[in-house]
């Protein structure tokens, strides 16, 4: 008997789309008020409890019109019906975010056994049975009635996370489920292409929550027909299973505000493009306070040197229940990690690096992501209890936001379900560059384990600690439950391989000319660097150059305040390079800059501006400037002070390893004139008052005596009276490209002596090393032009006595923020009078003056010197090795007879 009622059933639901068919030749009387679309939307539970596992069902009615319905021929009455206003084509049903099913745990049907045909479907083992769909159709003439066909859990297709039918006429109806890509990774089951001959006034779907329990047995396969056909009061047939108890559904494992909400989207065959759509509210979950939560995490390194690019694999996990009558763990809302002190972002990954923002990556869509390789800086792994195969996928490192902070994007699929994970790393929460990762409001998905592996290599993103050891890395891990974030920590291995106890600062210094042959055009070069492994460079404190190795400062305009401190200098103050390589590894990352000659800084004349702007790869973190000062010491020799080296940037330890600065501009080094080897001075300090050491570059010029060496002097007397001493004038001229003085000695006529009686007050040597010499003891001026600046030097001439019988002759030339004193040794042979200057710096001279005036307060008096002159001895000394010895004549001019 029950047989032949099942075969009546179905005979009848075989004839639907014949008699729908019908129905649908006949005109409607009105349309319905509200259309096309659901009349009524519900989504109810068997149990509100957080993480538990309920039978789930969502229901729909459609709206319906009038019809009038019936044969045209008179043998029956016409009488009007509702009928659905038009025949349902696709179903797209959203369930609440957090409601999610674990297919693979119960037994599936095959699809061949499932089949495609008219009435498929019965063969499925009551086993792969999950729920039951509830049908309100019509079967023809007016006649409506409700219909249970049993649900089965399908093997899904390798794109798609799991699949469900059911059998009603052909073809079998099946439900895909996909995964909301584009907004909160929650399920929707999709129904497409819907018989549409089919009158469905409603729908109530029911998925069971742990299948195989014997509470489902009266609605399981056969039994099914048996107890819903004509709907005893009890159930007059049982069809149990023997497979194991469990769960499908769970819960969402978040209670309080939004309260879940689900979401339903039909169309008709009539109008496919016109979706309509509805939402409601599903039952609040409750109960949170006993979802189980047991996170853990685990790292590992990819066993690196110390110092060195370094990979990273980072492990969440959660612990999963599976027991049905448990409830299911907290899904993970919110996962900060900090990795231990040292670990950072490697400056070696920039060169080449992309970013891939969250437009390019699609979040908000559910599309692939479109980033470039060089965006990819990892892979990830999730591993859910959910699926039947790890989501896999890349890492893209995105934009910065802002200094410190960088975006990441984990971008994992598989099964037919894709994930969009955004992230951040902020580097900014200590000043060391400690990197602490972020995923905020993650999807409520289950997973085992969360893994990232970041890529090792020369290029990793990140770099090992400089020390060995053992840290904690720390995780503050936050469920969806609302329940208090669980921190827990791991230990991780600082280092490994190459790794020293302490390391050493061991700078390195390379420096010189490009072309050191005398009389060339050069270059200046200078680079300190560093090994990995070592202490980075923190300060260049001070260079000292060779003495005769200046710069024609005057000929380059210099940048003032505030574009020296900005890093805006004009073009036209340039006067080099600079290179800088941070990072550890084999291949640092190299940034260039300008240097630029500036108005005096930190009390010294001169200055420069080291100007790098600081891009990284996809990342413009600013603009850095450096300033430097040049001293000029009194010989001459110059010296640049540097200010400490940047350290970090934009959250990222520099670990610089190498900074060079070249100074290049066309004509604007002078190189020496004399081939005396000497040295190229650099102190160097480690960051933070760290240790210090003075390294040395031998340095020396070719071809010195092939330069020419032709100076000239004339000397003009005026002599003495009773009143006034006898005046004394000298000019030394030179020609460009010729090797500078060394010395120049004078030896006097024998009619210029020095007036005991008229010397007056003398300077002191303490007095003029502070550049304080009494007004008294200023006999006379001087002036002296050189191509390297752009006005003369000038100052007085003082007589200083400083342990010699005989006081010192000493100009003090003054000017462009110098202080050049020259000193005159005085020495009385063979009854002549003369002067040495004997430390002459090596640095070209066109013209020397030296007045000593004739006056009250000129030393010097002449005795018997004729007006026509006589002879004076001048011995020159090039820097070179040259020597020239001329009689210079001495115009004398008598004074009138007043005296001056």
């Amino acid at each position: 008997m029950t047989d032949t009622i099942n075969m009546l059933r179905r005979a009848l639901l075989g004839l639907l789309p014949v008699l729908a068919l019908a129905c649908a030749l006949a005109a409607p009387a009105a349309n319905a008020a509200n259309g096309f679309g659901p009349a009524s939307f519900d989504v109810s539970s068997s149990t509100t409890q957080a993480g538990a596992h309920p039978d789930l069902t969502t229901a729909f009615t459609m709206n319906t019109v009038l019809s009038i319905n019936g044969p045209t021929d008179g043998t029956l009455p016409r009488v009007p019906s509702p009928v659905p206003i038009e025949p349902l084509r696709d179903v797209q049903l959203a369930l609440p975010a957090g409601v999610v099913g674990d297919p693979t745990h119960v037994p599936q049907c095959d699809p061949a056994t499932f089949g495609a045909g008219l009435l498929g479907g019965t063969a499925c083992p009551d086993a792969t049975q999950v729920g039951v769909a509830e049908l309100h159709i019509q079967l023809g003439f007016g006649v409506i009635q409700d219909a249970w066909f049993p649900v089965y859990n399908l093997q899904p297709n390798d794109d798609q996370p799991a699949a469900f039918g059911f059998s009603v006429v052909a073809p079998n109806i099946q439900i895909g489920i996909r995964v909301r890509t584009e907004s909160d990774a929650g399920l929707t089951a999709v129904i497409t292409g819907i018989n549409q001959a089919a009158r469905i006034y409603g729908q109530a779907l029911t998925l069971w929550g742990v299948p195989s329990d014997p509470s489902h047995d009266a609605q399981r396969g056969t039994c099914l027909a048996d107890n819903t056909s004509p709907s005893p009061p009890s159930p007059q047939e049982l069809c149990p299973v023997s497979t194991p108890r469990v769960p499908l559904m769970r819960n969402p494992t978040s209670c309080g505000d939004p309260a879940p909400t689900a979401a339903l989207a039909v169309d008709s065959w009539l109008h496919p493009d016109d979706v309509v759509r509805t939402t409601t509210t599903a039952p609040a979950t409750t109960g949170c306070d006993a979802v189980p939560f047991r996170p853990s995490i685990a790292l590992a390194p990819d066993g690196g040197s110390a110092d060195a690019p370094t990979g990273l694999d980072v492990t969440v996990g959660i612990d999963q229940n599976r027991d049905a009558d448990g409830l299911g763990a907290s899904d993970l809302r919110r996962a900060v990690v900090t990795l231990p002190e040292g670990y950072t972002i490697s400056p070696s990954a920039a060169d080449g690096l992309a970013a891939c923002d969250a437009a390019h990556v699609g979040i908000g869509a559910a599309g692939p992501a479109a980033c470039p390789d060089a965006s990819k800086v990892g892979s990830a792994s999730i591993v859910s209890p959910i699926l039947a195969r790890p989501l896999t996928g890349p890492i893209y490192l995105g934009p910065s936001p802002e200094s410190g902070i960088y975006d990441l994007f984990v971008v994992v699929e598989g099964s037919g379900v894709r994930l969009k994970l955004p992230g951040v790393i902020d580097t900014t929460r200590s000043r060391t560059g400690q990197i602490t990762a972020t995923f905020d409001a993650t999807p409520q998905q289950p997973f085992d384990t969360f893994r990232l592996h970041f890529d090792g290599g020369d290029r990793a993103v990140l770099a090992a600690p400089t020390t060995c050891g053992t840290a904690d890395a720390t995780a503050t891990l936050t469920p969806w439950s609302g329940t208090a974030p669980v921190t827990t920590t791991a230990a991780l291995t600082l280092g490994g391989g190459a790794c020293p106890a302490s390391l050493p600062f061991a700078p390195s210094l390379s420096a010189g000319l490009s072309d050191s042959r005398a009389g060339s055009n050069p270059a200046f070069t200078l680079t300190v660097a560093r090994e990995d492994r070592t202490q980075p460079l923190g300060a260049i404190t001070s260079v000292t150059l060779p003495p005769g190795l200046t710069a024609h400062v005057g000929s380059v305009p210099r940048c003032a305040e505030p574009a020296a401190s900005s890093g805006t200098c004009p073009a036209a103050t340039r006067v080099g390079t600079i290179a800088v390589a941070a990072g550890a590894g084999p291949h640092p990352f190299r940034l260039s800059g300008i240097a630029y000659l500036t108005d005096g800084y930190n009390g010294a004349p001169y200055g420069l501006s080291l100007v790098v702007p600081a891009l990284a790869g996809p990342y413009d973190l600013g603009t850095v400037v450096i300033r430097s000062a040049i001293d000029v010491a009194h010989d001459t020799r110059i010296t640049v002070r540097t200010d400490p080296l940047p350290q970090i940037l934009a959250g990222i330890p520099l670990r610089l390893r190498s900074v060079g600065l070249t100074l290049d501009r066309a004509g604007f080094m002078a190189p020496p004139t004399s081939c005396t080897p000497s040295a190229i001075t650099a102190s160097v300090a480690a960051p933070g008052g760290g240790p210090s050491t003075t390294l040395s570059q031998r340095f020396a010029m070719t071809g010195c005596s092939r330069l020419r060496f032709s100076p000239r002097m004339s000397i003009t007397a005026i002599k003495s009276t009773k009143k006034a001493g006898a005046g004394l004038h000298v000019t030394l001229t030179q020609g460009d490209g010729q090797a500078g003085l060394r010395s120049v000695g004078v030896a006097l006529p024998k009619q210029i002596v020095i007036g005991l009686k008229r010397l007056g007050k003398v300077c002191t040597g303490r007095q003029l090393a502070a550049l304080a010499c009494p007004a008294a003891s200023k006999v006379g001026g001087a002036s002296a032009v050189t191509p390297l600046l752009s006005a003369p030097l000038k100052g007085a001439v003082y007589l200083v006595q400083s342990g010699g019988s005989l006081p010192q002759l000493v100009p003090v030339l003054q000017g462009s923020g110098l202080t050049v004193p020259l000193i005159g040794t005085t020495t009385f042979a063979r009854d002549r009078l003369g002067t040495t200057f004997g430390t002459i710096p090596d640095v070209p001279i066109r013209r020397f003056d030296l007045d000593l005036p004739h006056n009250r307060r000129a030393f010097l008096e002449t005795v018997s010197l004729p007006c026509r002159g006589t002879g004076a001895v001048v011995t020159f000394l090039g820097q070179n090795g040259a020597k020239v010895v001329r009689t210079v004549p001495v115009t004398a001019r008598c004074a009138d007879r007043h005296g001056g």
